[in-house]
C-alpha cells in the first residue's frame, strides 16, 4: 500500500487452499489503526464460521 506497512506480527499466518488464492489471518491488534474499513458482504464457513470483510485504505494521491 504506497510503501507503508499496514500490519505487524509473529502469529499470523497465510492458508493455501484448494482452487483459491492465498488468504492470510492477523489478529486484531496487528493491523495498524486507520488502514482498514469496513467492507459489505459476509460469508459463512462451516469449519470457520461467520466472515466480516475489510477494504484497505491509504493516502490519497
Amino acid at each position: 500500500m504506497d510503501g507503508q506497512e499496514i500490519a505487524r506480527t509473529q502469529v499470523g499466518y497465510r492458508a493455501l487452499k484448494t482452487s483459491h488464492p492465498p488468504v492470510y489471518y492477523f489478529p486484531p491488534d496487528a493491523i495498524r489503526q486507520g488502514t482498514l474499513v469496513p467492507a459489505q458482504g459476509t460469508s459463512l464457513c462451516e469449519w470457520k464460521r461467520a466472515a466480516v470483510y475489510f477494504d484497505v485504505v491509504g493516502p490519497k494521491r
